[in-house]
């Protein structure tokens, strides 16, 4: 699927353009196993809150993290719902991308940790990379 991605990137990129892509970096604490915890919660159209939990399972020889996420609220009869979503996510390390980018014939003219544009460091919670076609 990554180098169906790619091909296709690459068939559509006019020869001065650019390619952006914006992939998770892959942390230490990312890729543990968690029990359901707390993620987040928000305000939904009805103005009723929605609680967000979720549970991670990651499996380091397929570099695939399963994530299953549920959002909790309360309807207008009072009465509580919740909706579960599953992802599955492909974790790819930086030399992994590059080479990807590199074999699929795109040039890395820029590399970045976040949208602010800072460096790929450990740290980072992004990997960014601006790319260009390199053949035809």
């Amino acid at each position: 699927e990554q180098e169906m991605m790619f091909a296709c990137v690459h068939e559509h990129l006019s020869p001065n353009g650019l390619f952006e892509i914006d992939l998770l970096y892959p942390s230490r604490g990312s890729l543990e196993d968690s029990e359901e915890q707390d993620w987040y919660s928000y305000e939904n159209e009805e103005g009723q809150t929605v609680k967000v939990t979720g549970t991670d399972q990651y499996d380091p020889i397929r570099q695939i993290k399963h994530e299953t996420a549920y959002r909790r609220g309360i309807d207008g009869e009072g009465r509580e719902w919740v909706k579960r979503a599953r992802f599955t996510l492909r974790v790819i390390y930086p030399q992994e991308m590059e080479a990807l980018l590199h074999y699929n014939g795109f040039g890395i003219t820029h590399c970045y940790g976040g949208w602010d544009r800072s460096p790929l460091t450990p740290e980072s919670q992004n990997m960014i990379y601006v790319c260009k076609r390199n053949r035809a």
